[in-house]
């Protein structure tokens, strides 16, 4: 991921430590131009300090740091060169490869968008609840159901008791029979509606821990939620041809979260989906 999303997500950095990422944050291009000598006399801190820092951090010392501030650099500039309209990316008179390189262009700037400002601190907390719950209940709208499912069926092969109401009335069953050894995660991008409220209150009354992915700090829910995933808005509140890139944000956090629990245990449900493949191959 972006290194500035990952060191401002640190929540145990020493004053020292802080000294070292405000600075990399207000100068990444200096600081990668310093020694350690001199980056520890402009930060007031030990070299051993700095080299702490690295390794807090997974990297192997100063050079490889350096070397993910330059990769994080490019990525920013990169991704924020082209300015693009994500409600309207394209027009009527854009030939077919300009329609085809511009959705291109509106998938890496998401993807980007998406990986920076995500919290990793919050995400490891996410996938520690869901490795623990008894059942877990997924709270998404009409737009991003399809994307659901996936998630779903994907969690449920691995073992996961996953559950996706489908509408308002079984939304309001699953929230009411819910428990407090269980998770619902709760994604949507229209944080307003008033809805969500009585859902959160239902869960929360429970003690059901809830994972908030939004396209929105709203404190409103913000505040009631557990664990919060905020994901950058991209489309404006505004007539648009489609969704995109608010749907591919959706689908590349549910990725994500369904890659870490993977990686959890990792052989167990590696062999798992190998033995459901070859009983399916020898049902053939």
């Amino acid at each position: 991921m972006n290194l500035f999303a990952k060191i401002n997500s640190l929540g145990n950095l020493t004053n020292t430590e802080k000294e070292i990422v405000d600075f990399i944050n207000q100068s990444p291009i200096e600081f990668n131009e310093m020694t350690v000598e001199e980056i520890a006399e402009r930060c007031f801190v030990s070299k051993a300090t700095i080299y702490r820092f690295c390794k807090k951090i997974g990297c192997s010392g100063l050079n490889e740091l350096k070397m993910m501030i330059t990769a994080s650099v490019s990525d920013k500039l990169v991704n924020e060169k082209n300015e693009i309209n994500f409600n309207r990316p394209f027009k009527q008179e854009d030939s077919d490869f300009s329609v085809l390189t511009i959705m291109r262009e509106l998938y890496e700037q998401t993807i980007y968008q998406s990986s920076t400002h995500l919290n990793m601190k919050e995400l490891h907390f996410s996938i520690n609840e869901l490795s623990n719950a008894r059942n877990v209940y997924l709270f998404v709208e009409d737009s991003n159901y399809n994307i659901a499912k996936t998630f779903r069926d994907r969690m449920r092969v691995i073992g996961v008791n996953i559950e996706v109401p489908e509408n308002d009335y079984m939304k309001l069953t699953v929230a009411h029979s819910s428990t407090k050894q269980d998770v619902a995660i709760y994604a949507t991008n229209d944080p307003n509606l008033k809805n969500h409220l009585e859902y959160f209150k239902i869960l929360s009354g429970n003690s059901t821990r809830i994972i908030l992915i939004s396209t929105s700090d709203d404190k409103v829910l913000v505040n009631r939620a557990t664990y919060r995933l905020i994901i950058e808005p991209s489309e404006k509140i505004a007539p648009n041809i489609a969704n995109f890139s608010s749907n591919l944000a959706f689908s590349f956090i549910f990725d994500v979260i369904y890659s870490l629990y993977f990686k959890k245990n990792y052989n167990y449900n590696l062999e798992t989906k190998k033995n459901l493949y070859m009983r399916q191959k020898n049902m053939k």
